[in-house]
């Protein structure tokens, strides 16, 4: 702890004296009050994983929906599907633990879909989540969570909330009338495999 401590410091003293010329050295500052810490950091240090939501009815794209057999050529179709992705479940593992054997198996994704219900809150009627914050479980996040996957979704959220502010819809009512969004989303980024 205190060698990360030590370079957590060392980052905020390079930015400040490295800073753009917009910004002054000043602005670059340890917030001790807003971050309730001693020294200014972080309370826990930066882990590249996010918090998730948790989508319409429930909805969680697990790693099984990315996956399928040696005679599947994608992953599941879902009838409410807005965006693409094909990426290898890519778990890094930590030194020194040990993660639970169904995130030790190895599995093959295939060319896979985003369904509309992964880029939406169960509690809030109109909020769009896309990337790494979709309603997603932690193994389908290790083959989601690369740039090519954050764009068609972030593309398909991008659209929808357009549609959304247009007919002061909410992601309920988005879900009942998925065909016509799909042809908006659909002119930006692919919804669909072609083999």
């Amino acid at each position: 702890m205190a060698a990360a401590k030590n370079r957590a410091y060392a980052w905020h003293h390079w930015l400040k004296r490295n800073a753009p010329e917009e910004f002054s050295p000043e602005q670059i500052s340890l917030e001790y009050g807003v971050l309730g810490t001693s020294h200014g950091l972080s309370k826990l240090p930066y882990i590249r994983d996010t918090r998730r939501s948790i989508g319409l009815n429930d909805f969680i794209l697990t790693i099984n929906d990315l996956t399928g057999d040696a005679a599947s050529k994608t992953g599941t179709m879902f009838q409410d599907r807005i965006a693409i992705g094909s990426y290898a479940a890519d778990v890094h593992f930590l030194a020194n633990h040990i993660y639970p054997s169904h995130i030790q198996e190895h599995r093959d994704t295939r060319p896979f879909y985003i369904p509309f219900r992964a880029l939406t809150h169960r509690d809030f009627d109109n909020l769009l989540v896309a990337g790494k914050t979709m309603a997603q479980s932690f193994m389908a996040n290790s083959a989601t969570r690369v740039h090519p996957v954050e764009w068609s979704s972030g593309t398909a959220a991008g659209v929808i909330a357009a549609f959304m502010a247009r007919k002061n819809a909410t992601t309920s009512e988005v879900l009942r009338s998925i065909e016509q969004v799909q042809k908006l989303v659909k002119a930006r980024t692919p919804i669909d495999w072609s083999f």
